[in-house]
């Protein structure tokens, strides 16, 4: 090829390779620059979370189904016959709306035992049971001729005096039904539903049989001299109290008995030369021995007793929750009724007069009603008169309900009266 048809080319300078011209910097172009990865996390880390996350939720299920399972057992222990039966009980007693009035078919009244809210009614023919709304919780009629009803809490007894028939209820059903060999002389039934009933004997003069609450016999005592005339089991269905009485010279004799179910023979005699009269029940620590004209509290564990004396006759007693109501008057004075509140250690919390003959008294929680000659009387515990209110013929008892009411029970009906 010509020389001059050859093209020049410049040599280029090229940087030596360890030079670097640390003065320029050149940015970076969108284009020839990468788009960096976005930076995942650490899946391990994730999980481990999550697992942490699941132990935690899982230790809390844990705890609340321990913590729930303790709650049960322990309300199925404090709980009188049980976390379900007592349950049955609630929902049986709340029932919404006003069953006033209630009509009642034939049999004369002859006890009415009131409770927080509900009351018991038991007639010659019935043993009935209302809420404070007066709805019907339940009826039964009974067939017995002589019906005696003492109530445990979540249990009631129901037994037919000198016979040898007996039942227990609660508010749902009747539990048990059952039968002596010979004639009842009381009976009694404990907060944990364990009964007992006592009898005449073939070998002695009386016995009394105690029974769980499914009706088993769990132990047996025999009493060789004296008739048996009050029984009262302790709150826990494990001690017994017995009182028993004779006539020795014209005058009456009497003992109590303290008893445990491992053993016939008492770990406690008391001696009376009187009549007792009655046991009350009183609270869940203890009991009290009402005699004619003075009246001994007793304690379960340590069996310490208290003296209450009266110069009048006791005309009348009744035990609600943890207080005893005693009413004491003089024979010769039927309108003087002195109304006295004991706690359950025998001493008197409230004491006030009422003026007036008494055809009946109920005492529910703070409250006590008075039926005299066709009027009711409603009180505080503090004696003071809250209501005077005229009565229907034929009322013969009357249930406090609240401040401003009460129900008024007759043989043929039941109705409310607001004060």
């Amino acid at each position: 090829m010509a020389d001059y048809k050859r093209k020049k080319v410049k040599k280029r300078k090229t940087t030596p390779k360890n030079v670097i011209n640390k003065d320029v910097q050149m940015a970076p172009s969108k284009q020839s620059t990468p788009k960096k990865p976005k930076e995942t996390p650490n899946k391990i880390r994730v999980i481990r979370g999550n697992r942490k996350k699941i132990i935690k939720k899982r230790w809390y299920l844990t705890l609340t189904t321990i913590s729930l399972a303790i709650v049960i057992v322990l309300l199925s222990f404090l709980t009188p016959t049980g976390l379900f039966e007592t349950v049955i009980n609630i929902t049986s007693s709340v029932k919404i709306g006003n069953g006033y009035e209630v009509n009642l078919s034939g049999g004369t009244i002859s006890k009415v035992i009131p409770k927080n809210n509900h009351y018991f009614v038991l007639s010659s023919t019935d043993y009935k049971c209302f809420n404070n709304n007066g709805e019907d919780i339940f009826s039964y009629q009974h067939g017995f001729e002589n019906p005696i009803v003492v109530n445990g809490n979540a249990r009631s007894l129901l037994f037919d005096l000198s016979g040898t028939q007996f039942n227990i209820y609660n508010l749902n059903k009747k539990v048990y039904s059952g039968s002596t060999q010979k004639e009842i002389l009381t009976a009694d039934i404990a907060r944990n539903g364990n009964f007992a009933v006592a009898t005449l004997s073939d070998s002695y003069t009386s016995q009394v049989t105690v029974y769980n609450k499914k009706g088993t016999p769990i132990y047996e005592w025999f009493c060789s001299e004296l008739i048996i005339n009050n029984i009262a089991l302790s709150p826990n269905g494990k001690k017994l109290a017995v009182s028993a009485i004779s006539a020795s010279g014209g005058k009456f004799i009497s003992k109590l008995y303290i008893l445990e179910f491992d053993s016939a023979t008492p770990i406690a005699v008391f001696d009376y030369s009187e009549l007792l009269l009655n046991i009350e029940k009183v609270g869940n620590s203890g009991f009290a021995c009402i005699f004619e004209k003075s009246c001994e509290f007793y304690n379960w564990q340590r069996l310490k007793k208290s003296n209450y004396s009266s110069e009048e006759e006791i005309l009348f007693s009744q035990s609600y929750n943890s207080s005893l109501m005693l009413i004491t008057g003089r024979a010769g004075d039927k309108r003087l009724n002195y109304v006295k509140i004991f706690n359950t250690k025998g001493k008197i919390t409230k004491e006030f007069v009422f003026d007036g003959v008494l055809d009946s008294v109920t005492f529910k929680g703070n409250y006590i009603s008075f039926l005299s000659e066709n009027y009711l009387f409603l009180y505080n515990l503090n004696g003071q008169l809250i209501s005077k209110k005229p009565c229907e013929f034929g009322v013969s008892f009357a249930v406090p309900i609240s401040r401003r009411q009460a129900a008024l029970i007759s043989d043929n009906n039941i109705n409310k009266l607001t004060f």
